[in-house]
């Protein structure tokens, strides 16, 4: 990591922002992206051409080419298991991974909280049955049934996930830190029964002719319509969409027209990759422990087959099994099948730690191979 930061070379480059009033004066002002990629030159990454960006923050009649707006819902994160706390912690509260589970440790024996090392994100029935009464006596959003949760990866789910004792004790803890945990650990337990979140997105998409071309501008704005679990104010995992909540795009008709009131030039910069954090460090763990186990399970020797050889979960869907009269083979490939169907949880530690998924292949109808192609 070291090599690549002190090897890194900073580019300068730029974009356009147009700003325009509010409808019926009801709301802010709200704002547009120009896209720049249509006027990248060939293999360039970056729009390097500040004048270029200079005349498209210029612009201030512009076409609305297209109008969107639906609903979108978000469900509460799970219950925390020992790393989503340590890295929730890391980000929102600043704590060390070894001060969390010192902290958790001391909650734990005191008997604020259920034991801190876990990797189950499930709650027991006992405990979803509570935090639903507290909820329903709270006057707090339900939806129709519990919610339940899947484990991720290889997860052993011996303990249910941490969660306060007593949900309708708000406070708990000797410290300011330990309290702090404990409500934060309270309030997630408690989220993750109530409602969706809804949300009303809006999105245009404007035109306007500069240099023998269209330069498009894109707005996006979401609304919150509903809080649901987002009532409780709980720290939320970073996302692209806070500064959608602070952009009020109006719904438009395609083919009116919009003026800008005024634009700027967004004067932007590469930066290096970052060092890692506490938080980020637990996140490849995590990584590097569903890519080990992906691997073992694509390599693992499951069937000895008098006419295949050693076969693994692997190559054995290579065989086409329908004329196959072995049962060991047959028995083999279903059981590896469902085995490979069970890891595709995986698949959310390279969401979390990188943004890239594992690619999941069965070609197995066709002859071809069963496996899992991994990023990187």
């Amino acid at each position: 990591m070291e090599r690549r930061i002190q090897a890194f070379a900073s580019t300068t480059h730029y974009g356009a922002e147009l700003s325009f009033e509010s409808l019926d004066n009801i709301t802010d002002g709200w704002k547009a992206l120009w896209l720049v990629k249509d006027w990248l030159p060939d293999g360039a990454e970056y729009l390097t051409d500040k004048a270029l960006a200079e005349k498209a923050a210029s612009l201030r009649s512009l076409e609305v080419l297209d109008s969107k707006e639906e609903e979108s819902r978000s469900v509460p994160p799970a219950p925390f298991t020992t790393s989503s706390l340590q890295q929730t912690a890391s980000t929102a509260l600043k704590f060390t991974a070894k001060r969390t589970m010192e902290l958790a440790q001391a909650l734990y024996e005191a008997g604020a909280i259920t034991y801190h090392r876990t990797d189950s994100p499930n709650l027991s029935d006992e405990a979803i049955t509570a935090l639903r009464a507290y909820a329903s006596e709270k006057g707090l959003p339900l939806p129709d049934k519990p919610r339940t949760w899947k484990a991720k990866g290889n997860a052993q789910e011996a303990h249910e996930a941490i969660r306060p004792t007593h949900v309708e004790v708000e406070e708990a803890g000797e410290t300011e830190e330990h309290r702090t945990l404990y409500r934060l650990i309270r309030l997630r337990a408690l989220a993750s029964q109530l409602a969706d979140a809804v949300h009303a997105v809006a999105a245009l998409r404007l035109g306007a002719d500069m240099n023998g071309k269209r330069a498009v501008f894109e707005a996006k704005g979401r609304r919150l319509t509903v809080p649901g679990w987002k009532a409780l104010g709980i720290p939320e995992d970073e996302d692209n969409e806070t500064g959608e909540m602070n952009n009020p795009v109006p719904v438009m008709k395609t083919g009116s027209k919009a003026t800008a009131l005024s634009g700027r030039v967004l004067l932007k910069t590469t930066t290096p990759p970052a060092r890692y954090t506490e938080a980020s460090l637990v996140r490849e763990s995590l990584r590097a422990k569903a890519k080990a186990a992906i691997r073992a399970r694509n390599s693992e020797v499951v069937v000895r087959c008098p006419e295949h050889g050693e076969c693994t979960s692997g190559d054995l869907l290579k065989h086409d099994m329908r004329d196959h009269a072995c049962p060991e083979c047959r028995r083999a490939k279903a059981e590896a099948f469902q085995r490979e169907q069970r890891l595709k949880t995986a698949a959310h530690y390279f969401r979390t730690a990188s943004g890239v998924p594992p690619r999941f292949e069965d070609h197995s109808l066709s002859g071809g191979a069963f496996l899992w192609v991994l990023p990187g």
